[in-house]
């Protein structure tokens, strides 16, 4: 073979190994790297507590005990989904593998309890998020709750209560009209006369 045809199958080779390797294009790599799956995230959970809120300010703090005896449960359209009853030692008590959505949580005190927290919560429970309820609790024996609720934002109503500054107003305000246009007729009158 002469030198011009080893150079044509040579030329025609490596055309030929990039078309296959590399879809005909130089500026790529001829292979890539098996791209790894996507991480899936776990389903949400949402976890439960009840604590001895010995300071009556409805937050958990770090110096208050687990409250034993008080009944949990996830509901989700209507239907409760999961349900505990807190032993005071094992919690906080997560219910796992929850779908996405919108779950209320609610719990009953036992007897002889003052509640310092609501005791029901609605939960947005989403994949790899976990979310919590818990309730603050005082036994009567230490007093009355310590709960002061945030007033909520309501404009100002109206008293039902009547107004009688503004009847008196209306009626002055009747009178002056009538009385004007009776005192107009009048004059019509008499000027009609003359």
């Amino acid at each position: 073979m002469n030198r011009v045809m080893v150079d044509r199958w040579r030329l025609l080779g490596i055309a030929l190994g990039v078309a296959l390797a590399g879809g005909g294009r130089m500026d790529q790599p001829a292979w890539s790297a098996p791209q790894a799956a996507p991480a899936k995230l776990e389903p949400g959970k949402a976890c439960v507590n009840a604590y001895f809120d010995l300071n009556g300010n409805g937050k958990h703090e770090a110096a208050e005990d687990l409250v034993p005896n008080v009944t949990f449960a996830l509901s989700s359209n209507g239907a409760v989904v999961n349900s505990y009853t807190s032993t005071g030692l094992n919690e906080p008590r997560c219910f796992d593998n929850l779908a996405d959505g919108t779950y209320i949580a609610s719990a009953v005190a036992p007897p002889n309890y003052n509640v310092t927290s609501p005791m029901n919560d609605s939960l947005a429970v989403k994949a790899g998020k976990t979310v919590s309820f818990e309730v603050g609790l005082r036994r009567v024996s230490d007093g009355a709750v310590v709960l002061t609720p945030k007033p909520a934002a309501v404009a100002p109503v109206a008293s039902a209560a009547p107004n009688i500054g503004g009847f008196i107003a209306l009626a002055a305000g009747l009178a002056l009209i009538i009385g004007s246009a009776g005192l107009g007729v009048t004059l019509f009158l008499r000027r009609r006369q003359l």
